[in-house]
């Protein structure tokens, strides 16, 4: 994505594009404040030839020029670099709301093609996420993972869940679980991992979409058996 080109065209702030270019990243991570310490810094440099000037009034004429034009130029590239940093402070607000756009849409696109309109799995899902957040949920995971057989050198409360560390607030439990199901996919945290000698279990998001397979089963199984005691207590 050019971000850059793209805020140019809705900004009124005309400046040199091929400056900006030279700084793209840097406004887009900090905004105006590296642009205004290299035009402090320019406008210092500027200032000192000037007193130079001033204060070595014997110097040749062709060394005095050369000094006249970079105290020129110094000054021409702070007064530059003073109308860059005016289109950074706005560029760099909107390169933070197009990030957030963006990652609301991966979001929105991700909840809709996993789970539809079904709440039923929005919740499970979110519950399953929320557990892991847990040392309990991820001993549990690392018993499903040894009861097939693997990792079972890896102690069961050195298992880790491929999602972040964040605690879920269970606000908008769609978002949420699209949300940790995302920083997933961006850390490619696919496949499980030994680290520390076998000490340590990274659990991938191929073996979380196994063990959540897994739930579901026990979950329609135990469902399945409470239906069918209901029914046999009932007739």
């Amino acid at each position: 994505m050019d971000y850059l080109k793209r805020y140019a065209a809705t900004t009124r702030h005309k400046v040199d594009m091929e400056l900006a270019d030279r700084f793209d990243w840097q406004m887009r991570k900090d905004g105006e404040k590296p642009i205004k310490q290299q035009m402090a810094t320019a406008r210092r440099a500027a200032t000192t030839m000037t007193t130079l000037l001033r204060d070595f009034t014997h110097l040749p004429d062709s060394q005095a020029q050369q000094l006249q034009q970079s105290a020129k130029t110094l000054r021409t590239l702070a007064d530059s670099l003073e109308s860059l940093a005016r289109f950074a402070k706005g560029y760099h607000a909107f390169y933070k709301a197009e990030l957030q756009r963006e990652h609301d849409a991966r979001l929105d696109k991700l909840a809709s093609e996993r789970w539809g309109n079904n709440t039923v799995a929005v919740e499970f899902e979110w519950a399953l996420i929320a557990e892991l957040q847990t040392l309990d949920g991820r001993r549990a995971l690392a018993l499903w993972m040894h009861s097939q057989g693997r990792h079972t050198d890896t102690p069961a409360e050195n298992f880790h869940s491929p999602f972040p560390s964040w605690t879920l607030l269970g606000l908008n439990k769609k978002r949420e679980a699209a949300n940790f199901l995302d920083q997933a996919i961006q850390r490619e945290s696919r496949h499980t991992t030994i680290g520390f000698g076998s000490r340590h279990c990274h659990v991938g998001t191929i073996d979380y979409e196994q063990y959540l397979a897994a739930r579901k089963a026990a979950a329609a199984q135990a469902q399945n058996l409470v239906h069918k005691l209901t029914h046999q207590a009932t007739h």
